[in-house]
């Protein structure tokens, strides 16, 4: 381990892909693959503590246990969902399998509040507020008030 790296204590994974309308591949690619790697990278960290991964709305609490996942789990899940779900589904419980196997603490964060246009996904107004109705047209301030996460914990 190049010496740059041994006194990192904690990796914040906000690592991912989102994208509405992404296919199967590039979402399995962006989203879980790249936890494939975090994991593997936190192992050979010598004084690493936790990982946390920062994942997606509404994506938490899949079992462990089924990973790998089967073609036909795989298949009825990105099936069920959209792409970018699937993956974020699938690759929290391949963080924990993989963590867990590897002797990494982790620590899963699923926000509970996103804003966004509910056709673009975009998210055009640091205040979230904008267009017909809003309170920017009242001029009145809008501030998304912090939400209370959904915490998984490993260890």
């Amino acid at each position: 381990m190049r010496q740059s790296w041994s006194d990192v204590t904690e990796i914040y994974n906000g690592a991912g892909a989102y994208r509405f309308g992404m296919s199967v591949d590039e979402a399995r690619h962006a989203n879980v693959d790249s936890v494939e790697v975090f994991v593997g990278f936190s192992a050979r960290l010598p004084h690493l503590r936790r990982l946390v991964h920062v994942s997606g709305y509404r994506v938490g609490g899949q079992a462990p246990a089924w990973i790998p996942w089967s073609e036909g789990r795989r298949a009825r899940t990105y099936r069920a969902v959209a792409a970018w779900a699937a993956s974020k589904m699938e690759s929290g419980a391949l963080l924990q399998t993989r963590a867990e196997t590897l002797g990494v603490r982790w620590t899963i964060v699923n926000p509970a509040t996103v804003i966004g246009d509910s056709v673009s996904g975009e998210a055009d107004h640091a205040d979230g507020g904008g267009g017909p109705g809003t309170s920017r047209d009242r001029a009145s301030p809008h501030r998304a008030a912090p939400a209370r996460p959904d915490w998984q914990s490993g260890r």
